[in-house]
Parts: C-alpha cells; structure tokens; sequence
C-alpha cells in the first residue's frame, strides 16, 4: 500500500516540461518504470532485514586498484554533488576504512562506496528506503560511474600499467554491468527533476 500511494501520483500523471526551444508534454508511464526498475530500487526483503547489513548495488572487481587515491578521487567528486539537486541533499562523513559514508537529508538512508585493493563497491544501508533517496540515490552513482569511467579509461598513453590507478580484470565489462543495476538515468534524472522543480512543471491528468 505505501508504494501504491508513493507511486500513484507518476502512475496518474504527465508532466510538462517547458523547453527554450518549444514545450513538450511527456507521459511517463509509472507501470513500465516499476516494473523494470522496482528490483533494482527496492531491497525485497527490507522487513526481515538487519539495519547493519548493506544490500550491495553494484561491485566492479579489479586487478589493481590504487586505494588512497581512488578514494580521494571520489571524495572530491561526492562532496561536490553533496548539494545536488537541493541544499544538504546528502551530508557526507569519512569512515574509518577512509571512504564517504553519505547520508540522505530525509534520514531514511545511508550509501557509501567502498574502495579495496581489488573492488569498488557501492552499497545502501537502511530499511525504510524512500523513493525520494532511491531517485537521489540512483543520480548519485550514474555520476560516481563516470568518474570511475575517467579514471580507468581517460589516461595518457605515457602513464606505465603500474601508475593507472584502477586496472580491471581483463575483457571485463565491469562498468556496463553496474550500470545496469541502476535504473535508468535518462528516466531518473526526470522524474527527481519533477518531484524538485514542482514550479517550473505543469502537471495534468492523463
């Protein structure tokens, strides 16, 4: 019943987006995004489940990682997005292993993504996860992926295999996969962008 009723308004609505160029309506159809995306929104089994345990969102194993500045790489870019879309949106707390532990302004969770020496990982602690930090939490990540994406991919030709500082296991398409444990981007950034732009959107009835 309480997903119906977060749920409902997407589910009963289209959204106008007024553009520089022309206006466009676009009706976002609730059912198909639960359907496909519900399962990587929602832990299944949040009832029974332990608030220490994480559920893990995605893991991207490595041959090599460089810890110290792999973690400094993303503490400077989660901290910048820290006021992405609003004020205090996340407020962000180094842990003793030395990465960002985020906390969600609505206090219903927690995401951190934690660098080893073969794996970065990004997990969600809570059990009363909100559809607001889910959206949030979703941006949040597509981002931390590109700067990931940089890191390993947007190196000089001069920099040796032992200065890269992330080498991932061979042929492995590690990124894409954690990619597509998260909802869709396009589709995500939308809807967080109605539920936070309320005055610059028209909503009408189907």
């Amino acid at each position: 019943l309480i997903l119906l009723f977060l749920f409902f308004p997407l589910m009963t609505t289209s959204f106008y987006i007024p553009s520089s160029k022309s206006s466009t309506t676009t009706s976002l159809n609730a059912n198909s995004f639960i359907n496909s995306q519900l399962s990587n929104l929602l832990n299944r089994n949040n009832k029974n489940k332990d608030p220490n345990e994480p559920t893990i969102v995605f893991t991207i194993p490595a041959n090599s990682i460089k810890i110290g500045a792999v973690q400094f790489l993303l503490q400077i870019h989660l901290v910048s997005q820290a006021n992405q879309p609003e004020k205090k949106t996340w407020l962000p707390q180094q842990n003793d292993y030395g990465n960002l532990d985020l906390y969600y302004k609505d206090g219903s969770g927690m995401c951190t993504i934690a660098v080893t020496e073969d794996s970065i990982t990004a997990a969600r602690y809570g059990t009363s996860i909100s559809l607001d930090y889910l959206l949030q939490e979703t941006i949040l990540l597509h981002s931390a992926l590109d700067e990931i994406t940089k890191a390993i991919f947007d190196v000089d030709d001069t920099v040796t295999e032992a200065d890269r500082l992330i080498i991932l296991v061979e042929d492995d398409n590690a990124i894409d996969r954690a990619r597509k444990r998260l909802p869709a981007r396009t589709l995500t950034e939308l809807i967080s962008s109605a539920i936070t732009s309320k005055n610059n959107i028209n909503i009408n009835p189907m």
